[in-house]
């Protein structure tokens, strides 16, 4: 947690870095790109330095603060003063060979890490744990150097990409840092009023409720926290391609891509939502149930909320990589702050003051994101020279029959089968799978995208030239 929150302090540089350097990798501005890099560099080293030494003063003053004590108290010191400066150094440093890699739409490579790197890493935790008396030191040891190892790759990959990268301190300029920082303070906020929503709701409960109710919201915290980013794979591909669009003035591609990037998250995201939705209770029961008796109902009633939570999220589809792309998200920024704050008052208002306990934190966050949504729809569309009614008709339409139709087929399977184990829930969820894939091929795609997704086969590696 203490590392997540200083790893905020960037700023957003990140997310500003990789959308200026796809710019200039567009454009094939070399000089630019180098700027931006060398003054992204800096900057990274500055913040990490003093992060670090907050971190190595204030380590005991942290612990206190999240009420640590016993025996763990020493260890706790030992790790936010020493592996947190490192982790923060090792992480920042990534940041900008990552953000290579990303503008250059290499983002196989940078995935193909990310996949080892945390597989590696879960193995050395895990032998770290099991077969050593070392503990939580060896597990910081640990995750220490597979950040290290991920950082190697992150830059060998970068350098045989674009070779032509160079950090020097007579590329760093003060208009790269001010551009970088513009960009960023935008998408800090954005980041800082997502984080605001969702990770102040374990607060909220345990101050209202008692730590003990915390343990009926993390479950689905961690349930829809490992799928999104499944869904979120397209989506997170899409800036570079956006901001190329835009510096070229290509019109007719970047509606497309605001289109069919819309449609294809949305279509990804009915499968997790109606299968988190509609088998909410089997799927807690079994997961939950020997552990947390009847409360798994409760839990249950969290997911589904929370698959709807889900799907206005990815009802977004592309709309904010091509608004970043374009460099317009002030009108986001406007919008969504405000509301930020209004969705933790009334969470705290409804957990304390009525009797919907856990299940009060979820209900702002629909309300408010089935207002948003529509809106920033509208925004995005026009900003790309559609109509809101053309955007909905191509994006939205059938995405949205194939969500009654499937949910409506899933609600009569969970009737019938009622699946009461992992076996029962599995063949379930694939049944409905089978169903979304047929619904998606000749309800949701045109005749453009069966065309795109046959030509896409025809590419996979196992195939052979005819």
């Amino acid at each position: 947690v203490v590392i997540a929150l200083a790893i905020v302090a960037d700023l957003s540089l990140r997310g500003s870095l990789g959308r200026q350097l796809a710019a200039r990798f567009a454009v094939d501005d070399r000089m630019g790109y180098n700027g931006f890099v060398s003054s992204a560099a800096v900057a990274y080293v500055v913040i990490a330095a003093v992060l670090s030494v907050v971190l190595a003063l204030f380590a005991t003053n942290i612990v206190s603060a999240f009420r640590i004590t016993g025996d763990l108290t020493d260890t706790a010191v030992i790790l936010i003063r020493w592996y947190g400066p490192v982790a923060c150094i090792l992480t920042f440093v990534s940041s900008v060979y990552g953000a290579v890699l990303i503008s250059s739409n290499r983002f196989d490579v940078y995935n193909y890490i990310q996949v080892g790197v945390a597989v590696a890493r879960g193995l050395l935790v895990f032998w770290v744990l099991l077969f050593t008396g070392y503990g939580l030191v060896g597990w910081a040891v640990a995750m220490a150097a597979s950040q290290l190892v991920g950082l190697v790759c992150l830059r060998v990959s970068a350098m045989r990409i674009c070779p032509f990268i160079q950090f020097q301190l007579k590329n760093v300029g003060k208009k790269p840092v001010v551009s970088l920082f513009k960009v960023g303070g935008s998408v800090f906020i954005l980041q800082l009023t997502n984080l605001l929503g969702i990770r102040t709701d374990p607060i909220v409960i345990s101050s209202i409720l008692g730590e003990s109710a915390v343990a009926l919201y993390a479950p689905i915290t961690s349930l829809t926290g490992a799928v999104r980013p499944i869904v979120d794979t397209l989506t997170r591909q899409l800036h570079p391609l956006a901001t190329g669009y835009h510096v070229k003035e290509q019109a007719s591609h970047l509606q497309g891509l605001l289109v069919r990037g819309t449609k294809y998250t949305l279509l990804m995201g009915v499968l997790a939502c109606v299968t988190l939705g509609v088998f909410a209770k089997p799927i807690c029961e079994v997961w939950l149930g020997a552990e947390i008796g009847d409360d798994y109902l409760i839990v249950a009633r969290v997911l589904m909320l929370w698959s709807i939570v889900d799907y206005l999220y990815y009802a977004g589809g592309a709309q904010y990589p091509t608004l970043l792309g374009m460099n317009r998200l002030k009108f986001l920024v406007r919008l969504q702050a405000p509301f930020s704050v209004v969705n933790v008052t009334a969470s705290i208002l409804i957990v304390k003051y009525t009797n919907l306990g856990v299940v009060g934190v979820v209900i702002p966050t629909i309300v408010i994101n089935s207002v948003l949504g529509p809106i920033i729809s509208v925004y995005t569309a026009r900003q790309v020279g559609l109509g809101g009614r053309k955007y909905f008709y191509d994006s939205y339409l059938w995405p949205v029959v194939i969500t009654f139709v499937l949910g409506l087929a899933a609600w009569l399977l969970e009737r019938w089968a009622a699946p009461a184990s992992l076996v029962g829930i599995a063949s379930c969820v694939a049944l409905v799978a089978v169903t979304w894939a047929a619904l998606c091929w000749f309800v949701g795609f045109n005749k453009d995208d069966r065309a795109s997704f046959r030509s896409l086969a025809g590419r996979l590696p196992w195939r052979t030239e005819q």
